[in-house]
């Protein structure tokens, strides 16, 4: 073996120290995970630093970080393990810190298959006897204390996931592949750089050009949108719920918007007021559409008629 280079950044790991260090071989990714949940990202081929994530320590308190591992089906998942929990969420919100947590796996100890492994008691052997005292605790009887966890590529969208808690091994089929709010999977949009206005002069033409290929995304996304989601608070968390078609004459509704009023007129000047007013449109445009599809919350954190005391 031959060392090749290293990665130093004394500052942030004297305050950080290192629990688990994953590799996206998608993305050329090195992730770092720490104690303080933090998740310190470089890249693979030259080292260099890429950003820093928080999940922020304190909704995870009292549990401690163990794992960050990546899916295996290049389907933008993370799994994140602490002592109590295992949670999933999307590697492109990882910048959203917590809020980029989309499920949690939450086992109690009272499932139906054998929980505890066979005792062993050797005098001789004290390491033993502190492991069966440590199982035993009063604060880890609910709940399994995960201290491993591995992933295992298969066929298509789907990965084995493996927790290896202290008194058993639990076994997942995951399920990686994504659901589509739309009725076509991969409607073909105009990107940001077919949008901007980068090297030609700023004129009428130029910026009704960006305003069609603005609107015509925003008119395929309407022709498309077909359900909506539904999620429900189970103990203070959103959990998904269902999701459901969306009333017909909601979406009629966006379709009967004037559309001559996005553009700039063959004899109309580029001002503040025309600027505004085809801003201004496709802003109300996009509220539209956010409300046909934006999310319904069925509960409410705080059931009606309790009794909260500060």
């Amino acid at each position: 073996m031959n060392f090749v280079s290293k990665y130093l950044n004394k500052r942030f790991f004297e305050k950080n120290q290192v629990v688990d260090i994953t590799i996206d071989r998608y993305k050329n990714l090195l992730y770092i995970l720490t104690d303080t949940y933090k998740v310190h990202v470089i890249s693979t081929t030259d080292l260099s630093f890429i950003a820093t994530y928080d999940f922020g320590s304190d909704f995870f308190y009292p549990a401690q970080a163990i794992r960050l591992i990546v899916s295996t089906n290049n389907s933008n998942i993370y799994y994140l393990q602490t002592t109590k929990d295992i949670f999933k969420g999307h590697i492109s919100r990882l910048k959203d810190g917590f809020s980029s947590i989309i499920g949690q796996f939450e086992i109690k100890a009272n499932v139906n298959f054998e929980k505890q492994w066979e005792e062993y008691d050797d005098s001789s052997f004290d390491k033993w006897n502190d492991l069966q005292h440590y199982w035993d605790e009063d604060s880890n009887r609910d709940n399994f204390n995960f201290i491993g966890l591995e992933t295992l590529q298969l066929d298509s969208n789907f990965e084995k996931l493996y927790a290896i808690a202290d008194k058993t091994i639990l076994e997942f089929t995951e399920n990686d592949s994504s659901v589509s709010l739309l009725s076509d999977a991969s409607p073909i949009f105009f990107d940001l750089s077919e949008i901007e206005i980068k090297d030609d002069y700023f004129n009428a033409f130029n910026y009704n050009s960006s305003l069609y290929k603005m609107v015509f995304n925003l008119n395929l996304l309407s022709a498309n949108i077909c359900k909506y989601l539904k999620v429900r608070f189970a103990k203070g968390k959103k959990q998904f719920y269902s999701l459901s078609n969306i009333d017909p004459d909601i979406v009629d509704r966006i379709k009967l918007i004037d559309q001559n009023e996005l553009y700039v007129g063959v004899n109309e000047v580029i001002d503040t007021n025309v600027f505004n007013r085809t801003v201004e449109k496709i802003y109300d445009y996009q509220e539209l559409l956010l409300q046909a599809y934006s999310i319904k919350v069925l509960n409410t954190r705080i059931p009606p008629l309790s009794t909260v005391v500060f």
